[in-house]
């Protein structure tokens, strides 16, 4: 009874602490070499139909450094869309793509008061962040990541 208690109690504090992921919150996340560094995307498709052929939904997040999927410490998790997803999963697999040098998934309280990866010194975003954080990176990288999705 001891050790069931004990393992019980390994199991509940592991999945406190534990690292989400997008994979936690229904989305599938893929990556591709690009210039040398990786562009890290998410995918959502209706359930029973991730393999189906349809066309893609690339959303395109607005040009502050902000993780594509944020959550607090009470599990409450932030989607990539601004839209009811279940609107479009009929017809698209939806895309949102992550901008670079900042984190696909990350709590809440890692964040800034206006929701960036920071950092926590400098108050600045990462250098691969803003040396790309430019109309021209984000075209080509679009386009590679339609070729490839």
């Amino acid at each position: 009874m001891r050790l069931l208690f004990i393992m019980a109690l390994i199991f509940f504090v592991e999945s406190m602490f534990s690292q989400k992921t997008v994979e936690d919150y229904g989305y599938k996340s893929s990556q591709i070499d690009y210039l040398g560094s990786s562009i890290e995307f998410v995918v959502k498709s209706k359930k029973g139909e991730e393999k189906a052929k349809k066309p893609l939904f690339i959303f395109i997040q607005g040009s502050l450094a902000k993780p594509l999927i944020k959550y607090d410490d009470n599990d409450i998790y932030y989607s990539p869309f601004p839209f009811s997803e279940k609107l479009l999963m009929d017809n698209y697999h939806l895309i949102a793509i992550n901008k670079p040098g900042v984190p696909l998934i990350e709590n809440k309280k890692n964040l800034s008061s206006q929701g960036e990866f920071v950092d926590a010194e400098t108050g600045l975003p990462s250098k691969e962040y803003t040396e790309n954080n430019n109309l021209e990176y984000y075209t080509k990288r679009n386009l590679k990541v339609n070729g490839d999705a």
